[in-house]
This record gives structure tokens, C-alpha cells and sequence, in this order.
């Protein structure tokens, strides 16, 4: 009752499920061990992929600060530039303002100086006047006793006729007291 060189049957079949427990235990280990080596795989993938991922946002972040300094440059350049154009800007308002009044100034100035050259003329007229007062009160008596004279004449169209040189061109209203002196 040799069957594969076993004496009994029961150490056979004991050594045969040994083997194939060992078999199968072997088996186990090795898929335990897969699933193991699976899950650390997966676990560093998914350590790794956190790391990616970390690593993009620090990069975005770094980035982004990059971007900030710049923008907190570029606006701390623009705030200097817009102080210096308003400073500009006063400068130039106070000049323009500067340049107006001495514009009235200067106007005023011509104004003062026309008016006292008009008022030196006034004064020189007036001194004439009063240095001519004497002869023009004599001329003026003088065309007085002319006038009563010749109390009934009129000046008035006395330039002689062209058809007539004994007869004037004066109007018959104008000369009334004359023509009735005349008869």
C-alpha cells in the first residue's frame, strides 16, 4: 500500500496539505505582499502627487509675490510720478498766476503812465490857458466893440451872389433889421 512512498496514508495526505498549505500560504503572502506593495505605491503616488501639487502652488505663490512686488513697485512708482506731476502742475499754476499779475501789472503801469502824461498835458494846457487868459480877455473885448459897431450885421451868407454881385445870398429872415435900415 505504497502510494507515492508514503507508509500512511495519513502522513501523506498530512505532508500534502502541508505542501499545499504552504502552497497557498505562499500564495497569500505573495498576493498580501502585492496588496501591500500596491498600497505604498499608491500611497507614494499620492504622496508624490500632493508634493506636485504643493509644489505648484508654492510656485503660483511665489508667482503671485513676484507679481505683488512688481505691482507694489509699479504702484509705488506711479504714486511718486502722480506727486511729481501735481507738484509740476502747482508750479506751473504759480507761475501762470505770477505771469498774470505781471501782465497787470505792466498794464497798469502804461495805464499810470498815459494818465500822467495826459495829466502833464492837462497841467501844460492849463498853464497856457492862464498865461493866454490875459490877451484872450483883450481879444475877446476887442470882437465885443467890433460887434457893437456894427450892431445890425449878419454873417450869416455874405458872400456875394454869383448873378449879382450887388446883392448878398443871405435868407430875408436873417437880415431884417438891416434891410429896414437900409430904406
Amino acid at each position: 500500500m505504497d502510494k507515492g512512498g508514503c507508509k500512511e496514508n495519513s502522513v501523506c495526505s498530512i505532508n500534502s496539505r502541508e505542501k499545499s498549505l504552504t502552497k497557498s500560504l505562499s500564495k497569500a503572502e505573495n498576493i498580501h505582499k502585492a496588496h501591500v506593495e500596491r498600497i505604498q505605491h499608491n500611497k507614494e503616488m499620492k504622496m508624490q502627487q500632493q508634493i506636485d501639487r504643493e509644489r505648484k502652488l508654492v510656485e503660483k505663490w511665489q508667482e503671485n509675490l513676484a507679481e505683488s512686488k512688481k505691482s507694489r513697485r509699479l504702484f509705488k512708482q506711479l504714486a511718486h510720478d502722480e506727486a511729481a506731476n501735481r507738484r509740476e502742475l502747482m508750479k506751473l499754476k504759480e507761475d501762470y498766476r505770477r505771469q498774470k499779475l505781471l501782465e497787470k501789472i505792466e498794464t497798469h503801469d502804461k495805464r499810470s503812465q498815459s494818465f500822467n502824461v495826459q495829466k502833464e498835458g492837462v497841467n501844460r494846457l492849463r498853464q497856457e490857458m492862464r498865461k493866454n487868459a490875459a490877451y484872450s480877455k483883450y481879444q475877446a473885448k476887442q470882437l465885443l466893440e467890433k460887434v457893437k459897431r456894427k450892431p445890425y450885421t449878419c454873417l450869416l451868407y455874405t458872400s456875394p451872389s454869383p448873378r449879382d454881385l450887388s446883392t448878398s445870398r443871405m435868407p430875408s429872415s436873417a437880415c431884417k433889421k438891416k434891410k429896414k435900415k437900409k430904406k
